[in-house]
């Protein structure tokens, strides 16, 4: 009797590390899918990301070549920061917000060298991209790369404005002028090519079909000295930090699902 006792306790115990070993190569294989799964998501968006980084630097090099064709020199771009750089003298008089009516026809150029490039990478308020001709195909596909915001930054040296400007008693220090800068900027090359105005930022839409007002893709920043290119040391490197930045966001969606609805969404609405 003790013996089938013994048996049949042995027999349970075994069972029963059968059934556990059994439930812990269970749980191994679903971690190993999920971490895989996310594995897939991520590096998707990685991917894509890395792409649209390209199509950013594709755009700011073309952007440079029309801007001179224009016969406008002295751009600079900045491919890994995504930046399109105008130095101060391209826009401006030294501590002077306003754009000089001669540099009022430059900008007025790059506002039409930005309405020739950025027409592909961008949408209308329809939620359609704003250009679908043969020209903004990728080869034989669609573009699927796109903006979603181009900040003009103002930016200034540190030199501190000791009065305030003669065109403008409220301009009494550089994050000021660098705001005023910046906002008659834009609102010049909108002003110039008002179709800029019409370039929105693309949206998903989830499952819900929430409806999201468009997005204008151009806004103003203000960093006054807090953003020098160098360290204020000399007449040229102050020179340098006074500027108005074009920065560049590209849209990215953050997995593979919204990737797969995003490029649906753009071939259901070209055809």
């Amino acid at each position: 009797m003790e013996s089938n006792s013994d048996n049949q306790g042995e027999s349970y115990f075994a069972s029963m590390t059968d059934m556990l070993v059994g439930l812990l190569f269970i749980f191994i294989i679903l971690i190993v899918a999920i971490t895989l799964q996310i594995k897939s998501e991520t590096g998707a968006a990685d991917i894509y990301r890395d792409q649209a980084s390209d199509h950013r630097k594709e755009i700011l090099v073309s952007l440079k070549k029309a801007i001179e064709d224009k016969g406008i020199y002295g751009i600079i771009i900045d491919e890994n920061h995504g930046i399109l750089r105008l130095p101060e003298k391209l826009l401006f008089d030294s501590g002077k917000a306003e754009v000089t009516f001669d540099n009022q026809v430059v900008l007025s150029k790059i506002a039409s060298a930005f309405k020739e490039v950025i027409s592909c990478s961008v949408f209308n308020n329809l939620q359609v991209q704003f250009n679908l001709s043969e020209d903004c195909k990728e080869g034989d596909d669609i573009n699927r790369y796109f903006i979603e915001a181009i900040f003009v930054e103002g930016h200034t040296d540190n030199v501190p404005i000791t009065r305030p400007l003669q065109e403008d008693s409220n301009l009494k220090n550089n994050m000021r002028l660098s705001a005023r800068r910046a906002t008659n900027t834009l609102e010049i090359m909108l002003n110039s090519v008002p179709e800029l105005g019409e370039y929105y930022a693309p949206t998903i839409y989830n499952e819900n079909n929430i409806y999201y007002p468009p997005q204008s893709i151009f806004g103003v920043s203000a960093y006054g000295k807090k953003r020098p290119l160098n360290k204020n040391l000399t007449y040229q490197e102050r020179s340098d930090n006074r500027r108005i930045d074009f920065r560049f966001i590209m849209f990215i969606p953050s997995s593979k699902s919204e990737i797969d609805l995003f490029v649906h969404q753009l071939i259901k609405n070209i055809k």
